[in-house]
């Protein structure tokens, strides 16, 4: 029989999938509400009964659970206004000012004003697409993977030091 521990870790797993599948697969949820504040409170309070080590593995599933079908969500989705994203996937607006500076970069050109200001993220894309063979689906992917560990690790490391809520604030 399963510890405890181990029913907490599997069953916050479970929550997250379920909703990643309920937003990401189904469209049964909309991707701005409430929703995922009651579904991440349920989820840090079972985790409070884990082990520090199930809870690093399962905030990691969780966190790459949720980030997938936020993904999955937006590219099958279509046209998405408010982030000026058209088809899912082609950006417009600034970002896509970084892209075109990013494509730019992979062909031998210079960047232009924008990403000349900054050009830290627009080079980090350029060898990802490059790296890639230019797919930009790979390259946000990859951006998006990123950034969800780095709020993980950092949400693990408030969590040891000032306790859940302050981890569920992160």
């Amino acid at each position: 029989m399963p510890s405890p521990s181990r029913i907490v870790v599997i069953a916050s797993i479970a929550a997250a999938l379920l909703y990643g599948v309920l937003l990401g697969v189904l469209k049964a949820v909309p991707r701005y509400d409430c929703i995922l504040v009651a579904v991440a409170v349920g989820i840090f309070r079972l985790l409070e009964r884990a082990t520090p080590r199930g809870r690093t593995f399962a905030l990691h599933a969780i966190t790459l659970t949720l980030c997938a079908s936020y993904l999955v969500h937006l590219w099958t989705l279509g046209y998405e206004g408010r982030n000026a994203v058209f088809g899912g996937i082609l950006p417009w607006s600034d970002s896509h000012d970084f892209y075109d500076d990013a494509l730019r970069l992979v062909h031998g050109e210079r960047f232009t004003e924008i990403s000349s200001k900054r050009p830290f993220f627009s080079a980090a894309l350029a060898v990802l697409l490059k790296t890639s063979g230019g797919s930009l689906r790979f390259a946000l992917a990859t951006c998006a993977v990123s950034g969800a560990l780095a709020c993980t690790l950092a949400a693990l490391e408030v969590w040891k030091t000032h306790g859940a809520r302050a981890a569920f604030v992160v």
